[in-house]
């Protein structure tokens, strides 16, 4: 079922969310654990001394993937928000949302088979492109939502292997 199906402004969905988001945080700290412990296997084992360049290639993702992992609790409170409020949401709002949803489950899919998703460059760039400006009306908790899927991206890029100055570039955020 895509977002779409989705769009009924229900609370208890969006507190779902939210719990799912929050449990996340357990899943990176061992995510962070287990890094961690590849890197000393890698480095004190001389047998595993030849895979230390993909082992800090996967620990050099957890650092963004935790940034954006945070970034979407923020902005799925802010949607908690907007519906509580009922606040007005763009519709454009939403095609964001979908995009970004549809990115990252891409992304995941490639993480999921150990490869780096560099095919999601292209889609998070012109998604950063789309979303530099707001909609005129739109409440404090929307442009809030516009602004954490952009920092979401800037970590994405990340995630891809991209340097963090050409991320802000591409964002469009000066540093």
């Amino acid at each position: 079922m895509c977002i779409r199906d989705r769009r009924t402004r229900s609370l208890p969905d969006v507190e779902a969310a939210l719990t799912r988001a929050r449990e996340s945080e357990h899943k990176l700290d061992e995510l962070y654990e287990a890094a961690e412990d590849g890197m000393a296997v890698v480095r004190t084992s001389p047998f595993r001394r030849g895979h230390l360049p993909a082992v800090q290639a996967i620990s050099d993702l957890i650092e963004p993937l935790d940034r954006a992992v945070r970034n979407l609790r923020v902005l799925v409170r802010r949607a908690r928000a907007v519906v509580h409020q009922d606040a007005h949401l763009d519709p454009s709002y939403l095609v964001m949302l979908e995009e970004l949803a549809t990115i990252t489950t891409e992304m995941a899919v490639s993480l999921q088979v150990r490869r780096l998703p560099e095919a999601s460059r292209e889609p998070l760039v012109a998604l950063a492109q789309a979303t530099r400006t707001g909609v005129d009306g739109t409440s404090l908790s929307a442009e809030v939502i516009r602004a954490q899927v952009r920092s979401i991206i800037l970590d994405l890029l990340m995630v891809i292997g991209m340097p963090y100055e050409e991320a802000l570039a591409q964002v469009g955020v000066e540093a």
